[in-house]
């Protein structure tokens, strides 16, 4: 058997419709090859692209994770300066509220001292007083009561219902004096006769009292000036501390007092 006819038995093996001779089949086998070679070239360039579409992906999610990061961070600091600020604010807060607590405690010793010590001073000129004129101190004759009408009606009432009733009442205002008033009269004690009354300020009823009451006026005028003064220097800060002022008092002789021998 020639070449030749080997080569058309090959051919009609491999199912080629046609007769193929040595260059043919060369021709073929290179045709095959170049597609082979094109396709695996296609196969490698969509593998690049692939891979590339890939590291392209990749580095847009690192990117987008650090950005993420970053936006968490920014929130975190600024959750942390929102907090670091809420926690300065509620410490200025408790440092001012205690400030102002010991500011009111310093203010109410204070007024309890001034009161403390105008209550030793009273008590002191009332001593003298009664000393002076050779009479002996009683603190139950001392009324408790605050410039209270009601409690000044009470303590009355109680002192004058003793067996030995004090012979004349000081009243520190005219609240006080009204309270006297009413339990003097519910006691039906005579105001002089039974005993006598002082009060401390101008009384505008006065006129409507019989006797009329012996009092030690005090002059309101210099008193609302001498106190718009004190509040122009508390408004200017000149002046921060509990002041004591001394007003003389003009003493009104009417028939409210007896001479007692």
């Amino acid at each position: 058997m020639t070449e030749q006819d080997l080569m058309g038995e090959y051919s009609r093996e491999l199912s080629f419709p046609f007769p193929m001779n040595q260059r043919s089949f060369s021709h073929a086998v290179s045709r095959g090859a170049a597609l082979i070679w094109l396709l695996l070239i296609l196969i490698a360039g969509v593998a690049i692209v692939g891979y590339n579409i890939y590291q392209s992906k990749q580095q847009k999610d690192k990117i987008a994770h650090q950005e993420k990061l970053k936006k968490e961070q920014a929130l975190a600091q600024k959750k942390a300066e929102e907090k670091a600020r809420i926690e300065r604010e509620l410490l200025e807060k408790a440092r001012k509220a205690k400030e102002d607590k010991e500011r009111k405690e310093r203010e109410k010793q204070e007024e309890l001292d001034r009161e403390r010590k105008e209550r030793e001073e009273e008590e002191a000129a009332r001593k003298k007083a009664l000393e002076e004129e050779g009479i002996e101190p009683e603190e139950a004759l001392i009324s408790p009561s605050n410039f209270s009408e009601e409690q000044a009606y009470k303590f009355v009432k109680k002192i004058m219902m003793r067996k030995k009733k004090p012979t004349a009442i000081f009243c520190a205002n005219n609240i006080m004096l009204e309270g006297t008033l009413m339990a003097l009269r519910e006691l039906n004690l005579q105001i002089y006769k039974d005993v006598s009354v002082v009060a401390l300020g101008n009384l505008n009823c006065n006129k409507y009292i019989n006797p009329q009451i012996t009092s030690a006026g005090q002059d309101s005028f210099t008193m609302g000036k001498q106190a718009g003064k004190l509040l122009m220097q508390l408004f200017h800060g000149k002046n921060s501390y509990c002041t004591q002022m001394v007003m003389d008092a003009n003493i009104v002789e009417r028939e409210s007092v007896r001479n007692i021998q």
